[in-house]
């Protein structure tokens, strides 16, 4: 299928004006994720674990190219594990690697969202980030200077028998959260 400018609807290109081309890069990755990817929402669980350090290991989020980024830990059973989506079974990969934590920066969950994102982090670069699915959806990691106050550490459980029960965090109101790619109607949604 060819993708025309009026598909994508593409008005005028934008992206030398740094801060200010925000608002239209979102909105036409907004739209670019409706009109080739359906527009259906995946959501990605973070559950509610007391003891998320003892059972899981600490994720980082590792810059890559175009604003997009990986998650990276030192999964227990050294290799890489998928984390599906509640209820299509696309998935985001969390790589192995030993060096995760020199390689990128932790991953928080805000629960209320007030930053604009339920996924947080310190980013190197100071931007929001992207992370996408395997069928190339995005969820919002979002740049925050005050990630480990405003969020909780999130870690990977790679051996969870739920392949959409691996994210842990220790919530603070004891509530699985969730967070939801973009969509035509909104740029993100997320529970906690």
């Amino acid at each position: 299928m060819a993708i025309s400018r009026a598909d994508a609807k593409i008005t005028h290109y934008l992206g030398t004006d740094g801060d200010a081309d925000e608002p239209a890069v979102n909105a036409l990755r907004t739209q670019v994720n409706t009109k080739l990817l359906g527009g259906t929402a995946l959501t990605v669980q973070v559950m509610d674990d007391d003891s998320a350090a003892t059972n899981g290991t600490d994720v980082y989020v590792v810059p890559t190219a175009s604003g997009l980024c990986a998650f990276y830990s030192v999964c227990a059973g050294d290799a890489s594990v998928a984390v599906e989506d509640s209820a299509n079974g696309d998935w985001i990969l969390v790589t192995d690697n030993d060096n995760a934590a020199s390689m990128g920066t932790a991953l928080y969950f805000d629960e209320d969202g007030v930053q604009g994102a339920r996924f947080l982090t310190v980013a190197v670069h100071g931007q929001d980030q992207y992370m996408a699915f395997a069928s190339g959806k995005l969820i919002k990691v979002a740049y925050d200077a005050s990630a480990a106050s405003n969020g909780v550490a999130v870690h990977v459980d790679d051996d969870a028998a739920a392949l959409d029960e691996r994210l842990l965090f220790v919530s603070p109101t004891d509530t699985a959260g969730t967070e939801t790619t973009e969509t035509g109607t909104s740029a993100r949604s997320g529970t906690a």
